[in-house]
């Protein structure tokens, strides 16, 4: 979202949003006070009154959700006002839920439905698996993947060595880098389990949530010492700089964010077969894809691209070129411009 309102230069953007470190700050520096806070996670009939009055009185043209949460609220709004609503799901996160759970999800989901003008789906397997899981079936729908910036070789030396020596790693020391929420989604015990069988290799993981500190103490009962615990950074393109390479345990994906820094970084990427994953990662090419589970199969190309340096600089290479070519912030931006502009003409 930032990247967008950052970019879409002819939009003029209110943003509804919780008052969560350090996004709503970032915001606020785009759009000044043209923001409403939200309570986080939590839907509330009262704030969605206030936020029918904000739309109003603002005279919004169009809202557009992302997420679960964001698409509640968004629904509510555009049936009471009759203001257009597109929807951008950021990966269809069932995967937790039981066979009650998704029957009440998807009814849910295709009910209010009528209350989406269009979904932006940010990769192709994510439609796919939405629509194989019946998700919004009769509402139009288009892909528009994620991007984001370009980072120079200035920056990208200067992180590095910067990193390098605050973490005390040499020049030679083959690095991992994985940004995550370490949660049920993101799949970190695998990542700790590749881990555990690479001594030689440096893990640098960046971010926080319910599973970290399990891991932590996890590493510390098993001896596992080559994890760096970064915890949550706002500066995590300086933790993926210090790296050679990027791996991804996720068990489903929308399109990453961070495995596309990380391409932009030009670093190759090992990534579990699963939707978003797929339509980043050309196996071979750009990197690696691997069974989702198979921790075998991860510590071997993880260890081939360790032994072959060369081969990894040629994988990063191609991973940034893709990135510079598909998955660009101003193309995303100017296509979901676009999308705003159609919706408004009708």
């Amino acid at each position: 979202v930032y990247q967008l309102v950052k970019n879409a230069a002819s939009v003029c953007f209110y943003i509804a949003c919780p008052d969560d470190v350090p996004y709503a700050d970032n915001y606020k520096k785009l759009v000044g006070d043209r923001m409403f806070l939200l309570p986080h996670r939590k839907f509330q009939f009262y704030f969605l009154l206030k936020l029918i009055a904000y739309t109003k009185k603002n005279k919004i043209d169009v809202i557009h959700s992302h997420g679960k949460g964001a698409g509640l609220y968004a629904r509510g709004l555009s049936a009471i006002t009759g203001i257009p609503s597109l929807h951008t799901p950021h990966g269809i996160h069932v995967g937790e839920y039981n066979t009650l759970k998704k029957t009440l999800y998807k009814l849910y989901e295709n009910v209010t439905a009528r209350w989406i003008r269009k979904i932006l789906f940010v990769s192709s397997s994510e439609k796919k698996k939405a629509l194989g899981f019946g998700l919004w079936p009769r509402v139009m729908s288009t892909v528009i993947p994620n991007g984001v910036s370009l980072v120079s070789d200035a920056d990208k030396k200067m992180w590095r060595h910067s990193v390098r020596e605050k973490l005390l790693l040499g020049h030679s020391q083959f690095v991992v880098t994985m940004i995550s929420r370490f949660d049920y989604a993101k799949n970190m015990r695998e990542a700790f389990e590749i881990a555990k069988q690479c001594p030689e290799v440096c893990f640098i993981w960046v971010g926080d949530g319910e599973d970290k500190s399990l891991l932590e103490a996890l590493s510390e009962s098993e001896g596992v010492s080559n994890i760096i615990y970064v915890g949550f950074s706002d500066e995590p393109k300086h933790y993926l700089a210090a790296g050679d390479l990027y791996l991804s345990t996720s068990r489903w994906e929308g399109l990453p964010l961070g495995m596309l820094e990380a391409m932009s970084l030009g670093l190759p990427v090992i990534a579990s077969k699963v939707s978003g994953n797929v339509d980043l990662v050309q196996d071979g090419e750009t990197g690696f894809l691997y069974p989702l589970g198979s921790v075998g199969s991860a510590v071997k190309k993880i260890t081939l691209l360790m032994r072959n340096r060369d081969l990894c600089r040629q994988q990063g290479a191609a991973a940034r070129s893709r990135q510079q070519k598909i998955f660009n912030v101003k193309n995303m931006a100017y296509n979901i411009a676009d999308e705003y502009v159609a919706i408004v003409r009708g």
